[in-house]
């Protein structure tokens, strides 16, 4: 089964229902819902910042996972909680051209000095979500670009087999 990352804030309505049933109630709805669409929820974090909550859930198939996403949703709608379905691995990285060489992932001063540079994000099935990039100094060529995408595609992978190893480490 696919795994998907749902990541959420909740609403003050639905900080008021999580201090009133406790954080296992949250979890056993969450658990229900999982299980109602033949998945199962893997784990539950709760964070500080931006985000309250994110669940790791596996389902069966891409139908399942748009059932889950339609249901969390729902529940924004409701008010209870503003987040996302993620459906696949997201990573960002960024790739450049610094004294006529390509380069993955600038640091600060290599970027101040690009000549070109670009931002990529892509999905773990290597397709690009966002792809960003500026000639700083003088125009690149299109062979150039290729390189800097090939670049950048291998070290979007590499944080891909990162981030699964840590994922396998905390379950």
């Amino acid at each position: 089964m696919a795994k998907y990352l749902i990541e959420a804030a909740y609403s003050h309505e639905g900080l008021k229902g999580l201090v009133k049933d406790g954080g296992s109630g949250r979890r056993a709805a969450v658990e229900a819902a999982a299980k109602a669409l033949g998945g199962r929820v893997e784990s539950i974090y709760y964070g500080f910042g931006t985000s309250d909550v994110y669940v790791i859930v596996e389902a069966p198939d891409n139908v399942s996972a748009a059932a889950l996403a339609l249901a969390v949703g729902r529940m924004r709608e409701a008010g209870v909680l503003h987040g996302e379905v993620l459906r696949w691995p997201v990573a960002a990285v960024s790739a450049g051209i610094v004294a006529g060489e390509p380069r993955l992932d600038l640091a600060y001063l290599e970027d101040a000095a690009a000549e070109t540079d670009m931002n990529c994000v892509g999905a773990a099935d290597g397709r690009f979500i966002e792809l960003q990039g500026s000639a700083e100094l003088e125009p690149f060529s299109r062979p150039e670009m290729d390189r800097l995408l090939d670049l950048a595609a291998g070290g979007l992978q590499r944080l891909f087999e990162v981030q699964r190893e840590a994922l396998a480490q905390a379950v």
